[in-house]
């Protein structure tokens, strides 16, 4: 690069021309250039997040009153900012509490264990299903012995117990007593319950 054209004269420094600056131009040549003509391209509010923008100079004075106020707030002996930080510490104590008191699960127990809304509305939802599958009146059985092929109909504790103690109390009575030394088997005796005694 030449730098024969980089050479400005003092003469051209001192001369009364307002709203003028120096910059370098395409070629890298010094030049006078209108202050006016020179495009920033700014931003007028605290929200940017991508590199290239100029700060407006509103945001720079809101900037400066925000910390102006910080520093008259933290040099004031004002007893309130003390209860702020009190309450700041409180909540996050209770937070950290919180956190190692509430259970998000249905498994785990305790006796200093709270459940979680959450776990509430699960909770819920279970009560409401179980709720909603009541046992329909006309499928409960009214006579087991005769409904006992039925795959829809259900029975009480009680009717089945009922059913069962009748079954085996005739099974019990069916059974024949069969006294002596010898007995004949008979062709229907395969149908029968029979318990042989001999006679001492």
């Amino acid at each position: 690069m030449s730098i024969n054209h980089n050479r400005i004269k003092v003469a051209d420094l001192e001369k009364n021309q307002p709203n003028k600056i120096l910059t370098t131009n395409t070629s890298g040549e010094l030049e006078f250039s209108e202050i006016n003509d020179i495009k920033i391209d700014s931003y007028n509010a605290l929200d940017y997040t991508i590199a290239g923008k100029a700060l407006d100079a509103r945001q720079g004075k809101i900037l400066k009153d925000l910390v102006d106020n910080i520093n008259i707030l933290l040099t004031s002996d004002n007893v309130n900012l003390d209860t702020v930080q009190e309450l700041v510490n409180a909540i996050k104590t209770v937070q950290t509490s919180l956190s190692t008191i509430l259970v998000n699960d249905l498994s785990t127990g305790g006796t200093t264990k709270a459940l979680t809304a959450e776990m509430g509305k699960s909770l819920k939802a279970l009560i409401d299903a179980l709720t909603n599958s009541k046992l329909d009146i006309a499928n409960i059985s009214q006579d087991i012995e005769t409904e006992k092929v039925s795959t829809t109909k259900v029975a009480s504790v009680k009717q089945l117990y009922d059913w069962s103690a009748s079954l085996f109390q005739t099974w019990v009575l069916g059974i024949n007593r069969i006294l002596g030394v010898t007995y004949t088997v008979g062709l229907n005796d395969y149908k029968t319950k029979n318990i042989f005694e001999l006679l001492t």
